[in-house]
Order: C-alpha cells, then structure tokens, then sequence
C-alpha cells in the first residue's frame, strides 16, 4: 500500500473518457475491412484504463482497494464516519475508506430537477464525489497516511436525469403504477418502468461526450496522532 509519487499521480488528475470503448477499437470488423490485431486491441483497451479518471481518487492516491466503502447519505451519518476514523486514544485508524456526494450533505449544492436540467453548474455540483481513505504508512508502521479527492463531471451528454423528454417519459410511466388495493406498495411497478425506459437510453447513449476530471492528495500522521505533526506522504 506504497503511496504514488509521481507527479500525475500524486495529482491524480486523469483525461476525460471521451469514448474510450469506440477509441480501443471493439467494434467487429465490416466486410472488406482489415481484421484487426487483437493483441494491438488489448494495448488499446490497457491504455484507456490507464489514463480513465479514477472512481475514487483518494483510493488510486493511495494505491489502496478496500473490501468495503462506507457510503454516508446524511450529514450524521458523515460525522458518525468521520468520528469512527479515530479510536479513544486519539489515533488515526488505518483502513479506513469513505466516499460521500457533498450535496447530500449540504444544503444548497443539491438541485430540483428543473435546476438540474438548466444549470451545468448545478449538476456538477450534484455529481461531485468526495473520497477519503487512510492506510499504514509505507516504511513506518506506526505512521498512517490520509488521502483525500474529489471528482468532477463536468460535462456528460448521455445523463438521463438532465434530458426533459426522458423524465417526462419516466413521469408518464409512473402514472400507471397506482395502488389497486389500500396499502399496496408501488414500489416495485416504479422500479419496473423506470428500468424499462433507462436501459435502452442508456444503451443508445453508451458512447456520449463525458468529461470527468479528478483530484487527490494526502497527509501523512506521524504515529497516527491527530495532534501529532502533519506532512506530506514521501
């Protein structure tokens, strides 16, 4: 769990994945055409992946892949999250992973669906992730280092939540799921008609314009004491 240290990735700053299953070149090949190397197309597909913005960037930071990623949805349960990262004695525990979307836990950074549609800057703000992570210090078992990201989508044309006649669609579908009987969920009929209409815009919209961009960096806990002197990771 060595810390990167080259200059990307100590910024974990990645190129946007603009299409990058058309560019690895997967698509069959047409009558007439070369059939294309398939070793040539696995060195294609490697180098996208290399260069693909990072889920959680604090994560690739680290050089860490947690078992299980605590996910809070509620300002309390980040606090709970936060307050979990250090024991009684006032250490930093190793291990820890956590990914949040700010604006569930702020307000004002969330949109209604109207601003959603309208506003690129509301709907970044409303896909903006937030990584935290820490692990043992490479070379001092003692020490622990802290990873913090973020990630950004500025631009994705195949979002279907920012496209009106896909949520007036989903809107219509949902008319139809009206309770028959007293107390009868409708959960499940949503649940169906939402999956009917997102799966093959989805499919028709698997090669859109996306633009994502990420960030992280660290700190390293001398002794894992949050009041002990803060560095940076070597």
């Amino acid at each position: 769990m060595k810390p990167r240290t080259t200059l990307l990735q100590r910024l974990a700053l990645a190129a946007p994945t603009i299409g990058a299953l058309h560019i690895a070149g997967l698509a069959p090949a047409a009558a007439g055409q070369a059939v294309r190397n398939p070793n040539a197309d696995a060195a294609a597909v490697k180098t996208a992946e290399q260069f693909a913005t990072p889920e959680s960037p604090a994560f690739t930071f680290l050089n860490f892949a947690p078992a299980t990623v605590t996910r809070p949805n509620t300002p309390r349960d980040f606090v709970a999250a936060l307050a979990n990262g250090i024991d009684e004695t006032g250490h930093v525990r190793q291990g820890i992973s956590l990914e949040v979307t700010p604006a569930y836990l702020i307000p004002g950074l969330g949109a209604g669906l109207d601003a959603y549609q309208t506003s690129q800057f509301k709907r970044i703000l409303s896909n903006t992730q937030l990584s935290l992570a820490t692990v043992r210090a490479s070379g001092d078992t003692a020490a622990t280092d802290l990873g913090v990201g973020l990630r950004l989508t500025l631009v994705d044309r195949g979002d279907p939540m920012a496209d009106s006649s896909f949520t007036k669609a989903l809107g219509d579908a949902m008319l139809s799921c009206k309770p028959r009987l007293p107390g009868e969920s409708v959960l499940p009929c949503l649940g169906e008609q939402a999956d009917k209409l997102r799966a093959p815009y989805l499919k028709s919209h698997w090669n859109s314009t996306r633009l994502t961009v990420a960030f992280a960096t660290g700190l390293r806990f001398d002794q894992s004491q949050v009041a002990g002197r803060l560095r940076m990771p070597p």
